[in-house]
């Protein structure tokens, strides 16, 4: 069981999370600025301090013609920030920048395409508005090709493309991009595939807090993927994996309680890493474990594990 269950959660294209395929809203060309404050910095360049306030001010401009009021103006109608979400009006205003090369405008337009949103779905027109984008220079939609390309959605499956929009996003700061190309570079084919430098992307998403990335980073070491293994290393990327709710990273604690990889078997504590594995998120492999566990404790021993699996989630709940 063991080695199922460990085999069960090595690193693949299956158990890889890469971006998904909703796209995300954007606000105009505020260099610098991540997805989470986009609209606070827009909001601040224009010097507003509320939704309301913003589309009063950006009206006016976006009908005598500032292309960023344009595409601001539509993001908001898009999202329904502010204002009552429409996405026809979003759709005329995106539109409009769109036309003048504003590249925001272009990938948030593309998005509309890609998901549907007040137009039919059409991920071909959708794929041929991101990549305005993305040569535009807009991180965003560089990133999101690299996806389409990498899932031959809009466009023609390309994994050299893929490759190249995921590294455009990468080299910038994308933390999204970074771990799908990292899974790129590892489960490629050859001419693609890179192990070492797989490690090394996963490292700099990981260091910018994506969970996906460490955990990957523990696979990596526990497994000898490129490296040598080292189980003190896969621990200790588990466990931070863990402790920002990445269930298989609680998963894979629980297998290395019970092989004794690092730290000594302890089948109480691989139960409590079962429990929480069960609880939030990997449950099939979860019961897989507890499985072959509840045969070897006692009733007082579970109760123990119970307990402590409470105790550790209440004291890193997010």
């Amino acid at each position: 069981m063991t080695g199922a269950t460990r085999n069960a959660g090595k690193i693949s294209k299956a158990a890889c999370t890469v971006l998904a395929l909703i796209a995300f809203l954007v606000f105009a060309a505020f260099s610098g600025a991540s997805e989470a404050n986009e609209l606070d910095a827009a909001m601040k360049a224009y010097g507003v301090k509320n939704l309301q306030e913003f589309h009063k001010k950006l009206l006016p401009l976006a009908e005598a013609g500032d292309v960023k009021a344009q595409s601001n103006l539509g993001a908001l109608y898009m999202q329904g920030a502010g204002v009552k979400q429409d996405f026809k009006t979003a759709f005329d205003w995106l539109s409009t920048a769109a036309a003048q090369g504003d590249a925001t405008a272009q990938q948030n337009l593309g998005a509309m395409y890609l998901n549907g949103w007040g137009v039919d779905r059409d991920l071909a027109t959708g794929a041929r508005w991101y990549k305005f984008a993305g040569e535009g220079g807009n991180i965003n939609a560089a990133a999101m090709l690299g996806r389409l390309y990498e899932k031959g959605a809009g466009v023609a499956r390309d994994l050299a493309q893929a490759a190249k929009w995921y590294r455009k996003a990468a080299d910038k700061g994308h933390v999204v991009a970074q771990f799908n190309y990292g899974n790129l570079l590892l489960n490629g084919p050859k001419g693609i595939r890179d192990q070492a430098r797989a490690r090394q992307w996963f490292e700099r998403a990981s260091k910018a807090g994506f969970v996906k990335a460490t955990y990957n980073l523990g696979h990596i070491h526990w497994n000898g993927i490129g490296v040598a293994e080292n189980y003190k290393k896969a621990w200790n990327y588990f466990l931070t994996a863990a402790k920002g709710g990445n269930a298989k990273g609680m998963l894979n604690l629980g297998v290395m309680r019970l092989e004794g990889h690092y730290r000594k078997v302890d089948l109480v504590e691989a139960f409590k890493w079962g429990v929480l594995a069960k609880n939030l998120g990997a449950k099939k492999q979860a019961m897989e474990l507890l499985a072959h566990l509840r045969p070897q404790l006692t009733k007082a021993q579970m109760k123990r594990a119970d307990d402590a699996a409470q105790k550790w989630y209440d004291a890193h709940r997010r």
